[in-house]
């Protein structure tokens, strides 16, 4: 077998081969993979058995895992990794530089939101200098049911809370064209589920579109969202989903590729 760098991606040229084995292998303890033996590490790592072994073999004299037959398994120090994460990174933290590129490269305002007691709050954001939108700003809070981030985040709950959502909820119109009829939007938030983006026109404010794709952790679960607003003057529909949803999807899964 060729010499391999983890994760089947190439190295750069001063790169350290050793390092991506061995962070490979951490990346691959799971809740359900919580231990391994060298044959399950090089596979789940995509590395050489024997790469693997010396990788297992450094992190057990380094005390992150701990030998126990043929297995091996992660100790509480492996823990330190993510302290040091959490400390240091937030979300809105890992957010902001996508949210610039794709500012940058749509020349319009990008947020990201999360899901807050029925709300979508704006966490981060990245603006054009143009006037935009006058609801979305950090800090912000949107009914979900109103906003497009809110029905992408609605979306990934389960029927039975979304129906909890929806019978609890005081409808109210942010504009003369903001649905409040529970079962219609019932089924838009399936339709956003479905199709795996929202879209709203004109719904939170005349004049605006809002476009929102979700933002996954490692689990699939969907913990924020990243949007973008525009004025359907200068934006259509059709123009949104042509250029604004390639980019906006590009980013999201960079973001989520980072949780």
């Amino acid at each position: 077998m060729s010499d391999d760098t983890g994760a089947g991606k190439p190295r750069a040229p001063e790169g350290m081969g050793g390092l991506a084995k061995g962070l490979a292998i951490i990346e691959a303890f799971s809740e359900t993979r919580r231990e391994m033996t060298v044959a399950k590490a090089a596979q789940a790592a995509a590395i050489s058995r024997a790469s693997a072994r010396r990788c297992l073999l450094t992190l057990a004299e380094l005390g992150y895992v701990r030998q126990l037959g043929s297995a091996y398994l992660p100790t509480p120090r492996m823990l330190r990794l993510g302290d040091a994460f959490f400390e240091s990174s937030t979300l809105p933290q890992l957010a902001q530089s996508h949210l610039d590129d794709a500012r940058d490269q749509l020349n319009e305002s990008v947020s990201l939101a999360v899901l807050e007691e029925g709300n979508s709050v704006f966490v981060a954001r990245a603006e054009v200098t143009r006037p935009v939108s006058s609801y979305v700003r950090i800090g912000a809070k949107l009914p979900a049911y109103a906003s497009a981030t809110g029905r992408m985040l609605l979306a990934d709950l389960a029927d039975e809370d979304v129906d909890r959502y929806l019978s609890t909820t005081d409808f109210v119109p942010l504009s003369p064209k903001t649905e409040t009829d529970p079962d219609r939007l019932r089924d838009l938030v399936r339709d956003v589920r479905a199709r795996g983006y929202s879209v709203i026109c004109e719904e939170l404010e005349l004049g605006m579109l809002a476009m929102a794709v979700p933002v996954r952790n490692r689990n699939g679960r969907t913990v924020a969202a990243l949007s973008i607003s525009a004025a359907i003057a200068r934006v259509g529909l059709e123009q949104a989903e042509r250029e604004f949803l390639p980019v906006l999807l590009a980013r999201a899964d960079a973001l989520s590729r980072m949780l």
